[in-house]
């Protein structure tokens, strides 16, 4: 299963993609599903080898990293929406374009491979 909601079109886009994460959900609550993300990936990405970590899916698609560090900027992004709703009276929540972040995060920053947050570094440390 492939989700992709491409910057260039992402308003047209965004209903199907909320509809197709929706019925991954079923009859669960996002909030209830979101604290099995961690242990999930861990499950699945301990012990992987870091170059096939590091390999887009497909040309011009993301690699495991990379999805990982858009979870972590997501889960950041999450937390200042949150308390934006929780802490003012009809704020306006800023979209924001994915691709040069994580692009620039990954490269300029810390390098290929490397990801921001600590807490999902143990995921693709290095084997």
């Amino acid at each position: 299963m492939t989700f992709s909601n491409p910057a260039a079109n992402a308003a047209a886009s965004a209903r199907s993609y909320v509809q197709a994460l929706l019925e991954v959900l079923g009859d669960r609550q996002p909030l209830d599903v979101l604290p099995e993300l961690m242990p999930w990936l861990d499950a699945r990405l301990r012990g992987a080898p870091q170059q096939a970590l590091r390999r887009p899916e497909a040309p011009g698609k993301w690699s495991v990293t990379q999805v990982v560090q858009h979870l972590a900027d997501s889960e950041l992004v999450l937390g200042f929406r949150s308390r934006m709703i929780l802490s003012e009276n009809r704020p306006a929540l800023q979209g924001y374009d994915q691709l040069p972040a994580i692009g620039y995060q990954l490269s300029a920053i810390r390098g290929p491979g490397k990801i921001s947050n600590p807490r999902h570094a143990p995921l693709i440390a290095d084997n």
